[in-house]
């Protein structure tokens, strides 16, 4: 982001009644996200880590990051094709041989 982006200063399209002075976060390496990941702690409730919004903004952990070589994607947050595979191929067939539990084919679909 530029210096002088015209959103920076914009209170009613880019954030509401705010000005942005500071520019775009650190982008975060592998294991940088995955230190941070490991030394987060529950709050009191329950719902939610000690820290968010102040020094994080982890909502929670997602499962991605229990594959061995998470933390060597380049992106993060990009599933990866081989899962997107897996999962469309077993959709196909558990439709096309009706097994109960598995298919798509339903009223919600």
């Amino acid at each position: 982001m530029t210096k002088n982006h015209t959103f920076q200063s914009d209170k009613v399209h880019f954030r509401k009644d705010v000005v942005v002075r500071k520019g775009p976060p650190k982008r975060l390496s592998g294991p940088e996200i995955a230190d941070q990941l490991d030394n987060l702690v529950l709050n009191e409730t329950g719902d939610g880590y000690i820290g968010f919004e102040e020094e994080h903004n982890w909502t929670h952990i997602c499962g991605i990051w229990e594959l061995p070589y998470a933390k060597a994607l380049i992106l993060m947050h990009n599933i990866n094709i081989m899962h997107q595979e897996r999962n469309f191929a077993e959709s196909v067939v558990s439709s096309c041989l009706d097994l109960p539990d598995k298919t798509k084919d339903n009223i919600k679909a």
